[in-house]
């Protein structure tokens, strides 16, 4: 399996999302229980920066002006660098690889790869 965060990537954003799971039990709740860092949720962070950030550049939030603009915006989020092609496609330069421990059923981290 491929993912676009490893719990440890980014201190500050898994200090706060923790934080922010801990503080309330129904978070934790909706978490499974624990307060492990799913890579949708870095990604879900990162995503929303992104957004906002072609809406800055576009001065608009009309979705065609938005559309637009993503191809310009680039942006160094916890999930690493995001990019866009002219298709407004993101280009991604890491993924995380882990596998399936089938002792405990858990994804254990296996190696980072970077893409230049």
């Amino acid at each position: 399996m491929d993912t676009f965060y490893q719990e440890g990537g980014n201190a500050q954003f898994d200090s706060g999302i923790k934080a922010w799971i801990n503080g309330d039990a129904q978070n934790k709740t909706n978490n499974g229980g624990d307060d492990k860092i799913a890579a949708v949720s870095a990604m879900g962070y990162d995503a929303y920066n992104v957004a906002l950030e072609a809406i800055k550049q576009a001065g608009s939030a009309n979705p065609a002006d938005i559309l637009k603009a993503l191809p310009n915006v680039t942006y160094n989020g916890v999930s690493g660098s995001i990019a866009f092609d002219s298709n407004g496609d993101a280009v991604r330069n890491v993924a995380y690889v882990k596998h399936c421990n089938t002792q405990t059923g858990l994804w254990e981290f296996v190696t980072q790869q970077t893409v230049k």
